[in-house]
């Protein structure tokens, strides 16, 4: 049975998460609260150096870092995989531009205004360029998913995934989703896909 360690509540913890619900793999969930620090305490670092979440072990002793990698990992030889090489190209395409356009301005920019509300005053500034940032990249996907049902065509694939973990949770960036009509026509679409699992229901999914 493959162990995910994670952190509540965290849109990159989600995405492993949600894949192996979706799929049915077998899997439990070993919690780490980072608000305490105990991905930095000796326990956890002896076991993931990187002292990073989430953080992957495998039934068969492998042990993964990074969260779209752990999708490759998990949805190899499956049909959550992309079919041919123009698409695995566009499939990293798209995991890449998550990592970089979208979840370093949308994960924090959450954090501050749903996570810890009591601090969004000493940290407006920032807040608002975060958001500014997130709204370039999101405006870019809005686009590609005009006449597209998925990020790929039409078929549902971890670079779905990757990009939905977050962009579903727009709002609790503080970003209006009324802005982004195609992007909630797909989250609706994924959100309605067998073995859907709620990010709210990550506590409940061990």
């Amino acid at each position: 049975m493959h162990c995910l360690y994670a952190a509540p509540g965290s849109g990159h913890c989600y995405k492993p998460l949600l894949l192996m619900h979706q799929m049915g793999i077998p899997h439990r969930i070993e919690w780490i609260d980072v608000m305490r620090g105990e991905n930095r305490q000796p326990p956890y670092l002896t076991l993931n150096p990187a002292g990073t979440v989430p953080f992957l072990e495998l039934s068969c002793g492998g042990r993964v870092t990074e969260s779209n990698a752990m999708l490759w990992a998990l949805a190899t030889r499956s049909d959550l995989m992309p079919r041919d090489g123009l698409a695995t190209a566009h499939a990293v395409q798209w995991m890449i531009f998550e990592q970089t356009r979208l979840a370093p301005f949308l994960a924090p920019a959450r954090m501050y205004t749903t996570q810890l509300p009591h601090m969004t005053g000493t940290r407006a500034f920032e807040i608002d360029e975060w958001r500014a940032k997130a709204e370039s990249g999101l405006a870019f996907v809005e686009r590609h998913l005009t006449g597209s049902a998925f990020m790929l065509g039409e078929g549902y694939s971890i670079a779905d995934i990757a990009l939905y973990a977050h962009l579903h949770l727009i709002d609790e960036a503080g970003i209006d989703p009324d802005r982004f009509p195609e992007i909630q026509h797909w989250c609706a679409e994924i959100a309605a896909l067998p073995g859907h699992l709620p990010l709210e229901a990550m506590d409940r999914a061990a």
